[in-house]
């Protein structure tokens, strides 16, 4: 790929996408604080599990310890739902 830019070894492409995701993050927070609390354990919940199912099939051979990392996360979605109550 000739035309694509690299910015300290990050191609830029992927750096539009943590903008995005950075201004999904900003959206949700500005959004969830008008919603009920439940709601927006529901959508950290799903967003949790959507980045671990993703983590787990695409980066499998990366993260070092699995299921050390789905149990922090879960921990995570306990503290939420706590949170939320």
């Amino acid at each position: 790929m000739q035309n694509e830019r690299h910015w300290h070894g990050i191609y830029t492409h992927r750096m539009n996408r943590a903008q995005w995701a950075g201004a999904g993050r900003t959206f949700c927070r500005g959004y969830f604080r008008e919603q009920p609390a439940h709601t927006a354990a529901v959508t950290q919940t799903a967003l949790l599990l959507r980045m671990n199912t993703g983590g787990l099939v695409w980066a499998r051979s990366v993260i070092p310890d699995r299921a050390g990392m789905v149990g922090q996360n879960f921990a995570f979605a306990v503290l939420i739902w706590n949170a939320a109550e």
